[in-house]
């Protein structure tokens, strides 16, 4: 088993990827992918707001 991990570590590094590191670069991922989710979040409620009152306006203008 131990042979197994060692063989697929060596791989990694050859393919450029540092095992060592994978850890803090998915700690990386997470924290930008909930980052990238909250601004998503906050974008979608603006484009909320601005589809509410664009229906005002739109029914104050027809009146």
């Amino acid at each position: 088993m131990q042979t197994a991990l060692q063989t697929q570590r060596t791989a990694l590094q050859q393919s450029g990827i540092a095992t060592r590191q994978l850890a803090d670069a998915q700690r990386t991922l997470k924290a930008r992918t909930a980052e990238a989710n909250t601004h998503l979040a906050t974008q979608q409620q603006r484009l909320e707001q601005q589809a509410v009152q664009q229906k005002r306006l739109t029914n104050a203008r027809s009146r």
